[in-house]
């Protein structure tokens, strides 16, 4: 798999049924700043960011100090969305663009506050609402664009006639009866006030919520005294008015932790009666008693709107998800604010922070909730959300930001050290470890994996662990300490029932013997590794081993020479991952990379051409599409058109695979795409794909090249590991005669 781990289970709900505490109370947000009095905005640099995010959360009182700190950490926040952006993680740039714009309360947004990396970030996020169509959001994202930008820029002008034109086509589009018409014009307002900080654009929202909430009524009371309903069209927007519209009011309010004005929106608009009574009388308690407890009441009924609606649970509160989590944004940070020491609390405004793009403050928000002797439950959580933190920003290739996220969890992994030392945590700090070390690994940093990984297996020897420390000393050249670590993985304790980590222990010491010459020592640790997979093979029912197991199964066939039976053991994995999306879309990637390393063209075809079917991710049917593409042009076959397919997937050009795929098709030189590579993995992929296209096209210093690309330190990337493969000598061995396979 192109990441050792695919998310992580979210605490959010669970901790928000716990909520049970008082606390202090804390002011509301600003007024107006006149431009005169602001005060300059402080620069706050990738290692002071945690720290100053942290206390911004902690306390919302009012100080020019704070509006400095407030703009600076803003402006890095939105510094690292464009970042992502332009590692192709569009996703992950839009919510960590949002979560910037989300820190801001009335009255602190500034006109200096956007700089050159702002306009990127809110670029990129414009590209992602405005296909959607959000026109509310589409409307502020534009206009802060405009403003970061000098006036002598020319993409200014463009950024401001996209804007007028955006307002034209919203006006001329506003179609529909009464209540389509308004209720469209409640949906941009809404969203359009919760990314504007302004008391007018609030206010504008809250009036277009009543109208459409007034028309709504008119409809439901005609229908009441006369059983005339309104036309077809009508009435999914009338009933979402009275559904929805006290519920919208008050999130709108409660994005800017205003639980005073959510109550009075609600009661003037004519919402009262339409809005489910306990989320109403929490909404009260926030506001005039102002505790801790009546915070975190409110935030933990406004979580389970983010789960599935139970449509015959009167107080169910329904809203638009997006903007459920930004009143649930807010009403977090009063609760946290009343109370840090809270952790249920903590635990809900630190998987916020995950999914918003702030991961760097969650383990801080966290260890301070952490006070005297925590219980396991809650050390067990806590590296549940530092999982989820790393892994999330993983996922965009964001490096750096899991390590700013591990470097504060220092605090948080101490507090678990001394628990998991007692032996009552199930969560244990050594997970955490082991995981930012397959991060450092896939960076191509195997000095900063090695002592983590080491920490790990101190704590709690296992085959994994020695296993990928061996992998490290093998990649440093170092073959002796390679393979005395795979003796330690082979004799780990937990080797009896971890057998499929042992098969991978047995095959690395197979390509260690194998590369080093030794080919008696190779065909023993071979034999083993097959013993073992066949053993899991007859017992195992579930179907993540099963999956694993068939897998492990391909490649130990492979090195035995009997690419047939390799290939039949790769189907079967594509047949037991059956609709899991994931597994299917490793297990198909897996089987072209093996099809692609036995040159086998046929079966790496079958195998794109099911994940084509299947509809796997995107990113794998490109790297699937490339391999098959190299051996048709390297074999000179003509093509069956599933490549072209799948190259066409790549997800458009500013993602790396976008970049990829318009090499491939010749829109880019080798020059342009080694120069696009934007992290460690993604130059060692470009190194490796230009050393294939050479390679095809018959180049014999294309294999200097390849052998870079297998000594490279990034080790667990899949070109690695294919580059390894190619350039490995081959060994003779039979399989035992009395092996029945399938």
């Amino acid at each position: 798999m192109r990441h050792p781990l695919r998310g992580a289970a979210p605490v959010l709900v669970a901790l928000a049924l716990q909520v049970t505490a008082c606390g202090p109370s804390n002011p509301m947000p600003p007024p107006n700043v006149a431009a005169a009095m602001r005060p300059a905005i402080a620069s706050v640099s990738d290692q002071e960011f945690a720290n100053e995010l942290y206390k911004l959360l902690r306390d919302g009182t009012i100080t020019e100090e704070r509006q400095s700190h407030l703009a600076g950490v803003v402006r890095r926040q939105l510094a690292h969305a464009a970042k992502r952006f332009a590692l192709g993680a569009e996703e992950r740039g839009t919510e960590s663009t949002l979560g910037g714009l989300y820190l801001l309360r009335v009255g602190e947004g500034r006109p200096d506050l956007m700089d050159a990396a702002a306009a990127d970030a809110l670029k990129g996020a414009m590209n992602k609402f405005g296909p959607r169509g959000d026109e509310g959001r589409s409307l502020v994202l534009l206009t802060l664009r405009a403003g970061a930008l000098a006036a002598n820029d020319p993409e200014r002008a463009q950024v401001e006639q996209h804007l007028r034109a955006l307002e034209t086509w919203v006006a001329e589009t506003r179609k529909g009866g009464p209540a389509q018409t308004l209720g469209a014009d409640e949906r941009a307002k809404v969203a359009r006030a919760t990314l504007e900080p302004t008391e007018e654009a609030i206010a504008e929202a809250a009036k277009a919520i009543g109208a459409w909430l007034a028309q709504g009524v008119k409809y439901n009371n005609a229908f009441n005294a006369t059983g005339e309903r309104p036309d077809r069209e009508e009435i999914p927007e009338t009933f979402r008015a009275l559904r929805t519209a006290g519920p919208t009011a008050a999130a709108l309010y409660l994005r800017y932790g205003d639980a005073r004005g959510a109550a009075e929106s609600i009661e003037n608009i004519g919402a009262k009666r339409y809005t489910p009574p306990i989320f109403y009388d929490r909404l009260l308690r926030a506001a005039d008693r102002d505790g801790a407890k009546d915070w975190q009441a409110l935030a933990s009924l406004l979580a389970r709107a983010l789960g599935p609606v139970d449509e015959d649970d009167e107080d169910a509160i329904v809203l638009d998800p997006e903007l459920a989590e930004a009143g649930l944004w807010g009403a977090t940070v009063e609760a946290y604010r009343r109370d840090p020491t809270h952790f249920p609390t903590a635990a809900m405004l630190a998987t916020q922070l995950v999914r918003l793009g702030m991961s760097e403050a969650a383990p801080l928000v966290l260890s301070g909730a952490l006070q005297g002797k925590p219980p396991a439950q809650a050390i067990s959580a806590s590296m549940e959300v530092l999982m989820l933190a790393l892994d999330t920003d993983n996922e965009a290739d964001d490096v750096e930001a899991c390590r700013r996220t591990f470097v504060a969890a220092a605090p948080l992994l101490a507090a678990a050290d001394a628990a998991a030392g007692k032996g009552a945590v199930d969560i244990g700090p050594e997970r955490v470890r082991s995981y930012m070390a397959s991060i450092e690994i896939r960076a191509g940093n195997l000095a900063g994996a090695r002592p983590l990984l080491e920490s790990a297996a101190k704590e709690a020897p296992r085959v994994a662990l020695y296993t990928m420390l061996a992998s490290i000393e093998r990649q440093s050249d170092n073959r002796a300490a390679a393979l005395a670590y795979v003796e330690r993985a082979l004799s780990a304790p937990d080797g009896k029932y971890a057998l499929l980590d042992l098969v991978d222990a047995h095959m690395l010491a197979f390509e260690l013997h194998r590369d080093g010459g030794d080919a008696a020592k190779a065909k023993v640790s071979l034999g083993a590794a097959l013993a073992t997979v066949m053993l899991v093979r007859k017992s195992a029912t579930d179907m993540m081993m099963r999956l694993r197991a068939e897998r492990l199964l391909a490649h130990v066939l492979a090195g035995f020479g009997d690419n047939a039976a390799s290939a039949r053991a790769m189907q079967r994995a594509i047949e037991i991952a059956g609709e899991d999306r994931n597994a299917l879309s490793s297990t198909v990637l897996d089987a072209i990379g093996h099809a692609f390393v036995q040159k086998d063209l046929s079966v790496a075809r079958a195998a794109l051409r099911k994940g084509l079917e299947s509809g796997i991710r995107d990113e794998d049917l490109v790297y699937g599409g490339l391999w098959v593409q190299f051996l048709e042009r390297e074999q000179k076959a003509t093509t069956d058109g599933s490549a072209e397919q799948a190259l066409r997937r790549a997800n458009g050009r500013g993602a790396w695979t976008g970049k990829l795929a318009a090499w491939a098709n010749g829109k880019l030189s080798e020059a342009d795409l080694t120069a696009a590579a934007q992290s460690a993995a993604q130059r060692i992929e470009a190194a490796f794909y230009t050393a294939i296209a050479r390679r095809a096209a018959g180049d014999p210093a294309a294999d200097t090249k390849l052998r870079d690309v297998a000594k490279s330190p990034v080790l667990e990337l899949l070109e690695v590991q294919l580059a390894r493969e190619m350039l490995a000598p081959r060994i003779r061995t039979e399989l035992p005669r009395d092996l029945s396979l399938p």
